[in-house]
């Protein structure tokens, strides 16, 4: 089967014939260009193929629609296109004069009407059975694969795998709540991954269905990083000095305030952008997605996206807060697990593994220590040290009747080097902003004892002793009521009160030393 182009200026037709033949069953690439009369086509990898029409025009007019796939009347236009029946197969990218034609009807497409046009994958999905949720597409025409939703992979969905470390293969997504408001004027994201291809979206974030409004993105282009956002005047375009190696680890980090990002790759210089116009807020209600999207058509324009990610992603940091990537998502389809240590399972004794860049650490249930949590610890610890990810919990009712209520007295003694982290908390299982809790922790090096009784929070810290010297120093807390106070090695009293009128705590979930399990 050969491929021809004809064309008429209006004194005789050009007709162009493809050397080699049209692949059946197969994505085949045609590129077809005309200069005035002059004109040449292009199939697959073949030769080019030149002609002209005939005469000395050198100017088309239409005054019909486009038509795609067949015509209304195809035995008006047989004579000119030597065709007698409409196309049967796929089309799956129409682009003409660099604009790009969407298929879908309506506001969210370009075609004005169609007859008869179904999916791609129908014919070809007839004899497959997708398992678990899993959804079959057509990869070629006759080529049907099994979109995975989240936790199932195979080539018919039919494993459930234990995702530790996701891995993108080109066509995956997770897909988390968006940033809404939380993105309005500032915005800080670290990003950990290591990339198989140059080219593909890591994050994306957008404000209307059709792709239009605001947008955030972050993407691999050639390999060099974008960090792109529209705040509705025009996009800011921020790119990395260089690009970054394929299979290895990287560390990326966006921050925006207003109109102005910034960018940093691992060590390479940091790059600065600003958006365009006079808008300074972003609004991101849809959303947001890791490591692709469900369809590049419903994707801003100006983010420049054209692929997904293949590659992996460990870490992800939204304004200090670690975004836990599969707890988190919402759904996701075709993620599986990266080529990592933790998944093999190296802690015992059910031991949790927490991946690291190139290694991982094992959080050991209490009772066990070790790399792999492998020793069995029998002898009673009487001075417990705590790692940052470390925990202690308290739930007997004897214990907990002495921080609920109205009172609340504890005495302790505290060594550490660290200038940040929580020594104390008692919360509720579901935790709001007005939820009743407890805490003791560091902060910049000093002591803080905060705690609210569902009308307001009270924040009492002791800025006169610096803990993180590595001594030990006597800590005191109490609280009556309202009322609260903090000593730190006998001397002065820090006094707080709690807004409103309520006087009683009441936590469920138990007393935590050290770091609390969510």
């Amino acid at each position: 089967m050969i491929l021809s182009d004809r064309f008429d200026c209006g004194m005789g037709m050009g007709i162009l014939r493809s050397h080699s033949a049209v692949l059946l069953y197969s994505w085949n690439y045609v590129t077809v260009y005309r200069d005035r009369w002059e004109a040449w086509l292009k199939l697959n990898k073949g030769k080019q193929v030149q002609g002209r029409s005939k005469g000395l025009f050198s100017r088309i007019t239409f005054r019909q629609n486009l038509y795609l796939g067949g015509s209304p009347n195809i035995s008006l236009v047989e004579e000119r296109t030597g065709c007698q029946q409409g196309f049967i197969g796929c089309v799956r990218h129409l682009e003409i004069n660099t604009r790009k034609y969407d298929f879908r009807f309506g506001n969210r497409g370009d075609a004005l009407e169609g007859v008869d046009v179904g999916e791609c994958s129908a014919d070809t999905c007839g004899k497959v059975t997708c398992l678990n949720g899993g959804q079959c597409v057509a990869a070629r025409p006759n080529n049907p694969i099994c979109v995975c939703p989240l936790g199932y992979t195979g080539d018919l969905c039919e494993y459930a795998v234990e995702l530790i470390v996701p891995f993108f293969n080109g066509s995956s997504y997770l897909q988390y709540s968006g940033l809404g408001s939380l993105a309005h004027s500032f915005i800080e994201l670290l990003l950990v991954f290591k990339p198989e291809k140059p080219d593909g979206v890591l994050f994306y974030n957008g404000d209307q269905m059709d792709g239009t409004g605001d947008f955030m993105s972050i993407s691999l282009v050639d390999g060099f990083v974008e960090f792109r956002f529209d705040l509705g005047s025009g996009p800011a375009v921020i790119r990395s000095p260089t690009s970054v190696q394929m299979d290895k680890w990287h560390t990326l980090f966006v921050s925006r305030t207003g109109r102005n990002g910034v960018l940093e790759v691992d060590d390479q210089p940091r790059v600065e952008g600003t958006s365009q116009g006079a808008f300074t807020q972003l609004s991101l209600p849809l959303n947001l997605y890791l490591g692709g999207v469900p369809d590049l058509n419903d994707v801003a324009q100006l983010s420049g996206i054209t692929a997904s990610f293949s590659g992996c992603i460990l870490e992800v940091i939204l304004d200090n807060k670690p975004v836990k990537l599969l707890e988190d998502a919402l759904s996701g389809l075709n993620v599986a697990n990266c080529e990592h240590e933790c998944v093999s399972k190296p802690c015992q004794n059910h031991g949790t593994c927490v991946p690291k860049i190139d290694s991982y650490t094992c959080h050991c249930l209490l009772g066990f220590a070790g790399t792999n949590c492998q020793q069995e610890v029998t002898e009673m610890i009487a001075q417990p040290m705590f790692s940052g990810n470390s925990y202690l919990l308290y739930l007997e009712d004897d214990i907990m009747k002495r921080v609920w209520g109205t009172k609340f007295d504890i005495n302790f003694r505290l060594r550490t080097y660290s200038s940040e982290g929580l020594v104390v908390w008692a919360g509720e299982k579901d935790m709001s902003s007005s939820s009743d809790y407890l805490a003791l922790g560091l902060k910049n090096g000093y002591l803080q004892f905060q705690y609210n009784l569902g009308s307001g929070e009270v924040i009492i810290i002791h800025n006169i002793t610096r803990m993180d010297d590595g001594e030990w120093h006597t800590v005191r807390a109490m609280r009556y009521e309202r009322e609260g106070s903090l000593v730190v090695d006998g001397g002065h009293m820090e006094r707080g009160v709690s807004q409103g009128s309520f006087k009683q705590l009441n936590v469920n979930n138990g007393l935590y030393l050290g770091k609390s399990a969510s």
